[in-house]
């Protein structure tokens, strides 16, 4: 074959155009997921790494690829992120446990509010109970569901049922069903109204047939 045909040859064979390494655009997409959930305990440092060594393997593969493959920067992307995120995951961790106690101090702090928000939430749903019970022959609801609408606005009346603490537990006031009205003398005795709590709350609110309130021992903790 003469010089010409070869050269002809040459110009007619299609160009190669290289694609981006899967392996660069999952470093990068890795890096920045690894940063992003880095204060999720664990996840952030096992993403990061995976994306570590995917930006290695991304650039061996473009190192020998011939040219086939691009996306050098990507990979370097992935990389640094990667790393930045596996550098800090110690720094957020030592930050956290230092946070700790004052984290517990500040929920600890809250729980007299909500305690004292309880008695409050507690009084006016007697007060609504009463009412009830003064136009349904003297006996009170038999369900919560029974004093919306007339006597409380169901908005009203699932924000005082219902009162979450800090660490997400959630404490909600139970009726007592019995008629009323309770003898002179023994009112104080009896319980009309009574909050329920998982175990880790402490102190739960109840409500007498006289109307008063009172922090008891919560009776679900061991």
């Amino acid at each position: 074959m003469s010089h010409d045909n070869k050269e002809t040859a040459a110009e007619q064979k299609p160009a190669v155009h290289p694609r981006y390494s899967r392996a660069a655009v999952a470093s990068g997409v890795l890096g920045v997921t690894g940063i992003a959930t880095l204060w999720i305990f664990g996840l952030g440092l096992l993403i990061s790494a995976v994306g570590a060594v995917c930006g290695h393997m991304a650039h061996f593969y473009i190192r020998c690829s011939a040219k086939r493959l691009k996306g050098r920067g990507l990979a370097s992307f992935g990389l640094g992120t990667s790393y930045l995120a596996m550098l800090f995951f110690p720094l957020l961790l030592g930050i956290g446990f230092a946070l700790f106690p004052v984290w517990k101090a500040h929920q600890g702090s809250q729980v007299p509010k909500l305690e004292e928000r309880s008695k409050m939430n507690a009084s006016k749903l007697f007060v609504a109970c009463e009412s009830y019970a003064r136009s349904h022959r003297d006996q009170y609801p038999e369900k919560w569901d029974d004093l919306s609408g007339k006597y409380l606005s169901d908005g009203e009346l699932r924000d005082l049922i219902r009162i979450t603490y800090p660490d997400g537990q959630i404490v909600s006031f139970e009726l007592v069903p019995h008629e009323r009205p309770v003898l002179n003398g023994v009112g104080s005795s009896v319980v009309v109204i009574q909050q329920t709590a998982p175990p880790p709350v402490k102190r739960v609110v109840v409500v007498s047939a006289d109307g008063k309130t009172a922090l008891i021992p919560n009776p679900n903790r061991p």
